[in-house]
């Protein structure tokens, strides 16, 4: 988004769909902005625990450390996932504002208003 925005120097990037998706993204997404630091420090906290348990794992028997083999799928698939959704999220996003427009424009007071006046709840 920084370099979205550092790439114009008018407003245009206000009309850009790119930047509009991943702006709606991240209106949407507040929750996970606001947790960052809170998922970095439990992902530093899970990483440590992993490498305890590890260690614990090869003071009881070396041949143990073997079993770490079988976390590899989980691990794979926890980090492709997200990458995937946001990709799905970043898509959809234009379609995700029309929709969220036509909903306000339907269910808020002055727009539905307006809509019932001019008579073009059809064309919409």
């Amino acid at each position: 988004m920084a370099r979205l925005h550092a790439e114009v120097a008018t407003v245009e990037h206000h009309e850009r769909p790119e930047f509009l998706g991943r702006l709606a993204i991240q209106r949407n997404q507040v929750f996970v902005l606001d947790h960052m630091y809170m998922s970095l420090f439990t992902t530093a906290g899970w990483v440590l625990r992993l490498m305890v348990t590890i260690g614990l794992l090869v003071s009881v028997h070396p041949a143990l450390v073997l079993l770490v083999l079988f976390a590899i799928p989980t691990v794979f698939s926890s980090t492709w996932q997200p990458g995937v959704e946001r990709a799905i999220e970043e898509e959809n996003a234009p379609h995700e504002r029309l929709s969220r427009h036509l909903f306000d424009l339907a269910t808020t007071a002055s727009p539905s208003k307006e809509v019932r006046v001019l008579g073009i709840e059809d064309k919409l």
